[in-house]
């Protein structure tokens, strides 16, 4: 039985039942089948119990010469002391192992009577070239410096003092790390050949659905809700009762470096009926920790999420995500800062044309409405989220949503505004049904991102489709959201400021060549600044007034559908498709080159 000293623990033993993630690394301790075995995982959630734990298998099953890395030397030899001597001392199947100077680590190596431990420091080469060693322990990777001195990474290093035992498939190591900045020593093991990445899921005890606990999607209210039923996952019990059901699932990497889950008949055999790759890594994040409620969670998000250097921590250690190194200027505070004395629903003076863009997800339209006038003028004039469950709207229920937009009145200084035009990503899982609904309709134009095209735009007339570089319009909002012709109302939402800014411009290096190029990340949601770039689009698309960016500079002109000499919106067309036309047999024949937006 091994015994943690409650002087840097919670519990004075191990409670699997409490923290069952840590079953399956801690099964493969001793399966020299893998080579590593590693868990990224946010602090305080047992990282360093599943290393306590493979050193009392080494040194009570399996003894033999080991080395421990740690970033530096003058807290790793405290953890030393704190983690490992003290561990030692409490297990007594261990302390018949310790000798008379077991507490002294200002040396280099921890001596017992039937092994050793090598200690090592990140960033110190002599400390990790020593003997051929059985077993390895790197703690805190994040740490560790990509590489040391001119030779190759620590964990490389590492594994290199394992080679005579590998080869007769004798040696193991073990590495734990919280996640720290993408293309870091840690974030570069991921996409090591041979690796297989788990994460995590958790069971719905109401449905049944197995969904991967995420904060930005599940938290609601300070309350952990089922995504598919709204049940809640209860903190009772440290989320015991729901938690030993939960299960890892193999992750697939996309090529836009977001992780999907792999497809399997029988979850819950998945992670058992499988064969072992070389690297096992194991990730889970603070929503099934039994030390961090959800109310903790989300009061520690909103303490944090509009300061910068506070929300990076709360994004590595808390959310165990990998934070994106950018060079966006924006931020939600400085957002802020471009309010001016309007509220939403009216229309500033300057105003030439009203326009409106939506982002299409499975459970209904972000909608933001906007305000274009000379000299780059532009105001927000609206946000919103119309529900609209996608899996089984009808095409009236998406009409009635499209009728409704442009029947809208806003408040001007002389008269009321409706929108003149609308731009609408048909993306999605339900792509097909929300094209069929609005094909054809005058002043809707459908729009999918392409950013690899070498034009701003191109259009397919037989679809009545717009091809994207979003990109651009990304840049366009990103250059003009800190100038004073950037207008948010009094009363803009905190949805709105958060979702803008969660999408970042980013440094990406290419790992053989070195060269750098800029890319958009997502960063949380940003349901609302998409729908916002789709109003900029409006404005380069051809209309019955001509391309609005060069119109609206011009003297004079105005395009209001509720001013008699404006041309009027007529909406008693939406809901009928053009005559001699089949949407549906035209996107049957169409082949989707959509990209993700990210």
């Amino acid at each position: 039985m091994l015994r943690i000293p409650q002087k840097g623990n919670i519990l004075e033993k191990i409670d699997l039942d409490l923290t069952p993630y840590l079953k399956a690394p801690m099964k493969l301790i001793g399966n020299t089948r893998v080579k590593w075995i590693m868990c990224v995982a946010p602090t305080q959630s047992g990282k360093t119990v599943f290393l306590q734990t493979a050193f009392a298998d080494t040194v009570i099953q399996d003894p033999g010469p080991m080395i421990w890395l740690l970033p530096d030397e003058k807290m790793g030899r405290k953890l030393v002391q704190e983690k490992l001597i003290d561990v030692l001392e409490n297990t007594p199947e261990m302390a018949i192992h310790k000798t008379g100077h077991v507490r002294d680590v200002n040396k280099a190596e921890v001596n017992l009577k039937n092994m050793n431990i090598a200690l090592a420091w990140g960033g110190s080469l002599s400390t990790m070239s020593s003997i051929p060693r059985k077993r390895a322990a790197v703690d805190e990777a994040r740490l560790l410096p990509l590489t040391t001195g001119n030779e190759s990474n620590a964990i490389q290093l590492i594994e290199d003092r394992l080679t005579t035992y590998l080869e007769w498939g004798l040696a193991q190591a073990y590495l734990v790390s919280s996640p720290s900045v993408e293309g870091d020593l840690l974030f570069n093991q991921l996409d090591v050949p041979f690796t297989s990445v788990w994460m995590w899921h958790s069971k719905c005890q109401s449905c049944g659905e197995i969904q991967l606990l995420d904060d930005r999607k599940h938290l609601k209210k300070r309350k952990c809700l089922c995504q598919s039923c709204g049940a809640e996952f209860s903190n009772l019990n440290r989320k015991k009762d729901w938690n030993i059901h939960g299960l890892y699932i193999r992750m697939i990497k996309e090529q836009d470096g977001h992780w999907r889950a792999s497809e399997c008949n029988n979850p819950s055999n998945w992670y058992e009926n499988n064969d072992r790759t070389d690297r096992e890594i194991f990730w889970w994040n603070s929503m099934v920790s039994p030390f961090r409620s959800f109310t903790r969670i989300a009061n520690k998000y909103i303490e944090v999420k509009d300061k910068l250097h506070d929300y990076k921590n709360y994004v590595q250690c808390w959310r165990a995500s990998f934070w994106v190194d950018d060079i966006s200027k924006t931020s939600s505070l400085k957002l802020k800062d471009q309010r001016r004395g309007y509220r939403k629903g009216d229309v500033p003076e300057g105003v030439k044309v009203i326009t409106a863009g939506i982002d299409t997800q499975d459970n209904g339209f972000y909608v933001v409405y906007r305000g274009f006038g000379a000299n780059r003028l532009t105001c927000l004039i609206d946000e919103e989220f119309k529900p609209c469950s996608m899996h089984i709207a009808s095409r009236d229920d998406i009409l009635k949503i499209m009728k409704d937009i442009f029947e809208r009145t806003f408040i001007g200084l002389k008269h009321g505004w409706g929108v003149s035009y609308l731009a609408i990503d048909t993306g999605g899982h339900r792509t097909k049904e929300l094209y069929a609904a609005i094909f054809g309709i005058p002043r809707i134009f459908m729009v999918k991102g392409q950013d690899r095209q070498p034009t701003r735009y191109t259009y397919n007339k037989e679809l009545d489709l717009y091809l994207v570089r979003t990109c651009e319009y990304l840049a366009e909002t990103e250059e003009t959201c800190d100038t004073r012709q950037f207008q948010l109302p009094m009363d803009v939402s905190n949805d709105y400021c958060n979702q803008f800014c969660n999408v970042r411009k980013v440094k990406e290096q290419n790992k053989k060549t070195g060269e750098e190029k800029i890319i958009w990340k997502k960063a949380g949601q940003n349901d609302f600044r998409y729908a916002d770039i789709h109003t900029y689009i409006c404005l380069d698309v051809p209309t019955d007034r001509g391309i609005l960016r060069h119109e609206i500079e011009k003297e004079g002109f105005v395009c209001n559908p509720l001013v008699a000499s404006a041309a009027k919106v007529d909406t008693s067309n939406i809901g009928v498709n053009p005559a001699n036309s089949n949407s549906n047999d035209i996107y049957e024949n169409f082949v989707d080159s959509r990209e993700d937006w990210i």
